[in-house]
């Protein structure tokens, strides 16, 4: 590992929902993504399960060009605590990232009860049970 590696920032997080539009909103806030070093203009390396995309850090989702991606920290009174959104500008991150692939399912992006479903499954193939599943679906809303 180099010494670059080492230093590098990092934050595991979970995927929190996924819009519509195939936006996914993480479970980290943008206070938290501060605090570890990471600010607007700086490029990430986003990974979901075996597929990696660099994105920069923008503010709202026209930092990207039309068809770029872009992880978006979303502040203000709208947003209540603050997001981290990973978004492509006019496109699906979702299905971009590959999330059906990720999950083993055949998902239709932005499909969110499928979502849910395949989220269940893999929560369970970790070892949650159940009652720890019900738990978590009603503490996330």
């Amino acid at each position: 590992m180099s010494d670059n590696t080492k230093n590098t920032p990092a934050i595991h997080t979970n995927i929190h929902k996924i819009s519509r539009f195939g936006n996914i909103t993480l479970m980290v806030s943008p206070e938290m993504m501060a605090e570890a070093g990471f600010e607007p203009a700086d490029v990430i390396l986003v990974r979901i399960g075996q597929h990696e995309m660099e994105m920069p850090i923008g503010t709202g989702y026209n930092d990207a060009d039309s068809g770029e991606p872009v992880c978006c920290l979303l502040t203000g009174p709208e947003y209540g605590p603050g997001w981290v959104v990973l978004a492509l500008n006019a496109g699906n991150m979702a299905a971009e990232m590959e999330l059906a692939k990720a999950f083993g399912t055949d998902m239709k992006s932005g499909d969110g009860r499928c979502l849910a479903a395949c989220a269940e499954r893999y929560l369970r193939k970790a070892g949650m049970s159940s009652d720890e599943i019900q738990q978590l679906k009603r503490c996330l809303g």
